[in-house]
C-alpha cells in the first residue's frame, strides 16, 4: 500500500531517484506507513469481528434455547410416556381386579347352587332313607307273615298226621 504522495509521485515519475528505486521507495513508505495503518485497519475489522461474534454468540443462544426447547419436549414426552405407562398398568390391574371380582362372583353364584343341589340331594336321600326303611319293614312284615303261614300250616298239617294218627290208633 502506497500512500497518497507516493502514488502521485509515482505517476509523476520524472525524478531520477523515483524511476531509479521505485519499488525500494515505495516499499520504504510502505513499511514506514504499515505501523501506523495496521492498527487502524484492526480497529475496523474488531468492529466486524465484535459483529460476527455477537452474531455467533446470538445463534449459539438460538441453538441452546432450541436445545432446551427440545430436551423440555422430550422430557415432557418421556413423562407422559411414563404416565400412560402407568395408566395402562393401572388399567391392566383395574381390569384384572374387575376380572377376579367377576369370576369371585361366578364362584359364589356356583357354590351358592351346589349348596342348594346338596341340601336338596340331603333331602332326596333322606326320603329315600325312609322309603327304604318303610319297604325293609313291611318286607320283615311279609317274611314274619309268611313265617307266620308257613307255622300255621306246618301245625295244621302236624294237627291233621296227628288226627289221622288218632284215627289211625283209633281204628285198630
Amino acid at each position: 500500500m502506497v500512500p497518497r504522495p507516493g502514488r502521485s509521485q509515482e505517476k509523476n515519475a520524472t525524478t531520477s531517484w523515483i524511476t531509479h528505486y521505485p519499488t525500494q521507495c515505495s516499499l520504504v513508505v510502505h513499511s514506514a506507513y504499515l505501523g501506523m495503518v495496521k492498527p487502524l485497519l484492526k480497529a475496523g475489522k474488531e468492529h466486524e469481528e465484535m459483529e460476527k461474534l455477537s452474531e455467533k454468540i446470538k445463534s449459539l443462544e438460538e441453538a441452546v434455547a432450541k436445545g432446551d426447547e427440545n430436551r423440555k419436549q422430550l422430557e415432557s414426552q418421556v413423562l407422559k410416556g411414563l404416565r400412560l405407562q402407568a395408566l395402562l398398568k393401572v388399567a391392566g390391574l383395574v381390569e384384572e381386579k374387575n376380572q377376579l371380582f367377576l369370576n369371585l362372583e361366578k364362584e359364589k353364584a356356583n357354590l351358592q347352587d351346589a349348596e342348594e343341589r346338596n341340601q336338596k340331594l340331603a333331602a332326596l336321600k333322606a326320603d329315600l332313607d325312609k322309603q327304604l326303611a318303610e319297604v325293609q319293614y313291611e318286607q320283615e312284615i311279609a317274611e314274619h307273615k309268611k313265617h307266620a303261614q308257613d307255622l300255621e300250616l306246618s301245625l295244621k298239617k302236624a294237627e291233621s298226621e296227628k288226627q289221622v294218627s288218632r284215627d289211625a290208633l283209633n281204628r285198630r
